[in-house]
């Protein structure tokens, strides 16, 4: 009788330590699910923004400024005051540094979130629009692996917000940038126009496209070589007379020397090829 009392007693103490474990684990399992949701779910949400100090956003890491940049896109707009216009200025000059993370913020927008989430849209065109700055002032993404990384990602969202009936205008927006970055990008149109404008040199399309290339086989990073300023362009002019402005770069002299580079090559080449009469005799 008393081996049973004893028995009885632990199979309650084990019943109640059994419900005791299931108990909890229940908010556990709560409490994982509420602090780990997903990338795209925080699109939805609405915060309290603040701006940063300087001394703050100076400590930042460039993922975590990119990320401030956004904020501020997203919650001051326009971004024409001085806190956008200093971050925005931070991030430019990370570029390589800041693409990672640019890149994530359009990987991470699914499809589907274009829908419910206002927000989606705007960090697509964010990120999309950032990274077109840096191939424009600093590198040639289509010249980099980590730049031809940025590109896949900008040609994979267009395509999601086909599938998900985003806006014409809003694709169109996003599409123009990527159409620039995998061809002639505003920098290049600055170099035609220093070369014709200066140095009185007129490129074919393709010919032009052949100096852009090999630009961007020697050096990628070209776009930093100078800054750009507006000139006047006298031999285009508008219906009443006044020339257009267009831009050019503010030191040209390396972008000619190097196109003296390409001219050479080019020549090597032709030589290189036999002529059609030269190879019509060998055919006889």
């Amino acid at each position: 009788m008393r081996a049973f009392i004893v028995l009885f007693c632990a199979s309650i103490i084990i019943c109640i330590g059994n419900l005791g474990s299931l108990e909890n684990k229940q908010p556990l399992e709560n409490k994982t699910l509420v602090i780990s949701p997903t990338p795209q779910a925080n699109l939805c949400k609405r915060e309290n923004y603040k701006h940063k100090s300087a001394a703050e956003i100076a400590a930042m890491k460039p993922s975590q400024r990119v990320d401030e940049y956004f904020k501020e896109s997203r919650y001051h707009i326009p971004l024409d005051d001085d806190m956008g216009s200093f971050l925005g200025n931070y991030v430019r000059k990370d570029h390589l540094k800041a693409l990672p993370r640019l890149v994530v913020l359009v990987n991470e927008v699914e499809g589907r979130y274009f829908d419910v989430c206002p927000d989606a849209i705007l960090q697509v065109i964010f990120a999309t629009e950032v990274i077109y700055d840096i191939d424009n002032l600093f590198v040639r993404l289509r010249g980099i692996p980590e730049g031809r990384v940025a590109i896949g990602a900008h040609e994979r969202v267009i395509q999601r917000m086909i599938a998900a009936g985003v806006e014409r205008r809003e694709i169109e927006r996003v599409s123009s940038n990527l159409k620039s970055t995998k061809g002639i990008n505003r920098a290049d149109q600055a170099i035609r126009n220093t070369l014709r404008l200066r140095n009185r040199i007129s490129f074919s399309e393709n010919e032009f496209e052949e100096f852009i290339s090999f630009l961007i086989t020697r050096d990628p990073t070209y776009p930093s070589w100078s800054l750009w300023e507006f000139v006047k362009d006298f031999s285009h002019k508008d219906d009443s007379g006044v020339p257009f402005e267009v831009e050019v770069m503010v030191k040209p002299d390396r972008f000619y020397k190097t196109y003296l580079k390409f001219k050479k090559m080019k020549r090597k080449q032709a030589s290189a090829r036999p002529s059609r009469s030269l190879s019509a005799k060998r055919m006889d």
